[in-house]
């Protein structure tokens, strides 16, 4: 059922705001003299695994970006400021497109960028990046192997905490049948 809402089209036009986003956001922060090889940009959500929902669908898709690197909270703001009025442009460019949602309704999720720390990706048994990849999250900026790095440290936690269980589930049913 949920196929028939998938629009491959609209997933195009999506990832190209996307792509737009991502390049605006890479441009802002070497304007900020940030190394680009000190970051990474991520796309992730129903633009990423390609499962986006037709626009006449009372929750359409919409654009999910992370920023992932070691920014100051004034970096962070600083950021956010620069990018906000594309971040407007492609939310008011999605929205016209959605006939259920009014276009001069606010909803920022539309274009949505989430500016992180790589400790926060990192911490907690990697949750947050697992979460990302669970939204099949993939690089559009990279140059660094900030992103790749993370991914890799937090696919082989996961892979190793279920090796330790299944292995306690060894032992747990080799001492009850014995």
């Amino acid at each position: 059922r949920f196929m028939l809402e998938v629009d491959y089209g609209r997933r195009e036009v999506l990832f190209e705001y996307a792509q737009d986003l991502s390049i605006h956001i890479v441009q802002s922060l070497s304007e900020m003299g940030e190394e680009s090889s000190k970051y990474a940009v991520v796309l992730f959500g129903s633009v990423a695994t390609g499962l986006v929902k037709q626009p006449r669908n009372p929750f359409p898709s919409n654009i999910d970006l992370a920023v992932i690197g070691q920014f100051s909270q004034e970096k962070r703001m600083d950021l956010y400021d620069r990018i906000r009025i594309r971040r407007q442009d492609i939310q008011e460019a999605i929205l016209s497109g959605i006939s259920s949602i009014s276009p001069d309704k606010k909803n920022p999720g539309n274009a949505g960028v989430f500016i992180q720390d790589s400790s926060k990706l990192t911490s907690n048994g990697y949750q947050c990046a697992l979460e990302y990849i669970a939204g099949n999250a993939f690089a559009l900026h990279d140059s660094g192997t900030t992103w790749a790095t993370i991914e890799q440290q937090a696919l082989h936690h996961y892979s190793e905490q279920q090796r330790l269980k299944r292995r306690k589930n060894v032992v747990l049913f080799e001492a009850i049948t014995s």
